[in-house]
């Protein structure tokens, strides 16, 4: 066999390269080692400390609390402290095993990296006989056993220090002080797209801790993140008309809060499963947050709101003004959203009237009397599903009679963004009752309501419209902000707040003559 020329030379190089004990690498430099990425550190621009984060981690220095979280917001213990320095000045022997701290078991997982620290005099005991093991550290202590680190002396202080920025410091160290800086490994995505996002694995994202491995929906996690955030917009509210298939209160929030965003169709899908993927991308917007454009105030005036009772059959010789059949109700409402209608509440009503707060275009309250089986089983359903609200009057004596109508449903259809108003204990019709029987029911309805749901009943219903000047001023004194009557027409402002008027919806209304009741 001949060899080309070039192929000769190779090989002698390849000889010298031998003799002198050289190692020729055929990539010509050394391959990145993969590293997969932390779910909890998973986007470069909302994580200062990221790269610092990978490296040490890379390096073995630093851990995460298991192969998927890092825990970069949670506070460095003096526990985690001694294994971290053991590491990072490469410290294995321990010659004294007698030292005794009383807080210190010879049991536990940092024993050993205590001993190794105090006996080369990079950390000290707290007191005489404890080490304080969980205790957070500071900046100054890191810097302090972190010696020469004078990159960021003059940054010590006595905040205390997280993972991520003790991560941070160790990089620091290696670059300037040891002249060996770590390396970055090629970070790969371990998540299958189908992996399924858990309350545990999401408490883990928030540095928090729960077992539960239960499977997380867009609204269940809407319920927990609300809890981590300051809302920075009151008038959440108004972006319901922007979602087509929920009004749930916590949804609103983080949509109004650019934490959850809609589809092209306006749609968030409050009972879809989400993946882990799916999870972390919404968790990133807690610090990097989306956030929908605020509205301009446009006084609305003359808003139509909706009166109905039963969304049932017609019974036999029954008052058509107080029932809707359950296929027209579902067509009524999809003519209103087909028609760009937008319901809100009487809050959001009574806000934009007295206080100049913004209310989306063509608003409409409907609202629900009594609370019957199918307002609670129905028609919140519905409403919800079209990311739609309604008012419902609840008559409290009603209440917890069935396992339908209970407070803990209604405490649900509070939370799903149905909104709650008074209709009195036993329905009474203020024209014929006594001024100590009309401030009892007022007062007890609202207060069993409130009790019921966890928030402020602020809106009231006259039994049979009736109302009188006393009604009116016990309303106002409980602090009732407003009441709505059965005399037909839209609402204004000028009309009062306790003496709204309402259109009543009847049974044989076809959607033409629906909408032109509205219009």
């Amino acid at each position: 066999m001949s060899l080309s020329i070039g192929s000769r030379w190779l090989l002698v190089l390849f000889i010298i390269a031998i003799a002198l004990g050289v190692t020729i690498d055929s990539t010509a430099a050394k391959e990145v080692e993969e590293f997969n990425k932390f779910a909890d550190v998973y986007l470069q621009d909302t994580n200062p400390h990221y790269d610092s984060i990978y490296k040490v981690a890379n390096a073995g220095i630093m851990g995460g609390f298991n192969n998927e979280i890092f825990n970069p917001n949670k506070p460095v213990t003096r526990g985690e402290l001694a294994a971290i320095l053991t590491r990072v000045f490469d410290i294995k022997e321990v010659a004294n095993k007698n030292l005794k701290l009383n807080d210190v078991d010879e049991n536990h997982w940092a024993y050993e990296y205590v001993l190794l620290v105090l006996e080369e005099g990079i950390m000290e005991p707290k007191t005489p006989y404890e080490f304080k093991l969980e205790e957070h550290v500071t900046k100054e202590t890191v810097i302090h056993a972190l010696s020469d680190l004078n990159k960021v002396k003059e940054e010590a202080s006595k905040a205390e220090v997280t993972r991520g920025e003790m991560a941070y410091l160790i990089d620091i160290w290696y670059k300037d002080v040891k002249k060996e800086p770590l390396n970055m490994p090629k970070l790969i995505e371990p998540y299958d797209k189908d992996v399924l996002l858990t309350e545990g694995f999401v408490y883990a994202l928030l540095s928090k801790y729960s077992p539960s491995n239960k499977v997380l929906t867009t609204k269940a996690l809407a319920d927990i993140l609300v809890e981590e955030i300051d809302l920075t917009y009151d008038n959440y509210l108004y972006y319901r008309y922007q979602i087509n298939d929920t009004a749930h209160l916590n949804i609103l929030k983080m949509y109004s809060e650019g934490i959850l965003e809609t589809d092209a169709n306006g749609n968030v899908f409050p009972n879809k499963e989400l993946t882990r993927k799916e999870a972390i991308e919404i968790i990133g917007k807690l610090s990097n947050p989306i956030t929908p454009e605020r509205p301009k105030y446009i006084e609305r005036n003359h808003v139509p709101i909706l009166m109905y009772h039963e969304i049932n059959p017609l019974p036999k010789n029954g008052p058509t003004g107080l029932y809707v059949s359950q296929n027209n109700f579902k067509k009524q409402l999809d003519a209103l959203k087909e028609e760009g209608y937008s319901t809100i509440t009487m809050d959001q009503l009574y806000n934009h009237w007295e206080h100049n707060v913004a209310i989306p275009p063509k608003p409409i309250v409907l609202t629900f009397d009594d609370g019957y089986r199918s307002h609670y089983n129905f028609v919140s359903v519905e409403l919800s599903k079209r990311g739609m609200t309604g008012t419902f009057y609840i008559i409290t004596s009603m209440v917890d009679i069935d396992d339908i109508r209970t407070t803990n449903r209604l405490k649900e259809m509070h939370e799903e963004g149905m909104e709650i108003g008074s209709h009195t204990v036993t329905h009474i019709d203020a024209r014929h009752s006594s001024k100590a029987k009309i401030a009892k029911e007022y007062k007890e309805s609202k207060e069993y309501l409130e009790k019921a749901v966890g928030s402020e009943i602020k809106h009231f219903c006259y039994p049979i419209g009736g109302v009188t000047s006393y009604a009116k001023k016990v309303l106002k004194d409980l602090g009732y902000k407003t009441a709505v009557r059965t005399t037909y027409g839209k609402a204004t402002k000028s009309q009062g707040m306790y003496d709204l008027r309402r259109i009543r919806i009847d049974y044989y209304d076809s959607i033409r003559g629906f909408l032109n009741k509205i219009k």
